[in-house]
């Protein structure tokens, strides 16, 4: 893998302040950084990284057995 498809797949978690891209979790951690909270260094991998992933292995994108 190279660093520029390294650089497609994940994001700093400095960086994924946008919920709809990275999930509220990573947004909010990345918030709570940014206002100077202790939260450790991270990455984090896109939601459509992840999507395309699962659909490129015919894997389902709810989890399945859980709730």
């Amino acid at each position: 893998m190279t660093a520029t498809t390294l650089a497609l797949l994940v994001t700093p978690l400095d960086e994924a302040t946008d919920p709809a891209r990275h999930g509220g979790k990573a947004a909010r951690l990345a918030r709570a950084r940014a206002l100077g909270h202790r939260v450790p260094d991270g990455v984090v991998v896109p939601a459509a990284a992840l999507r395309a992933h699962l659909a490129g292995r015919g894997l389902p994108l709810e989890r399945q057995g859980h709730g």
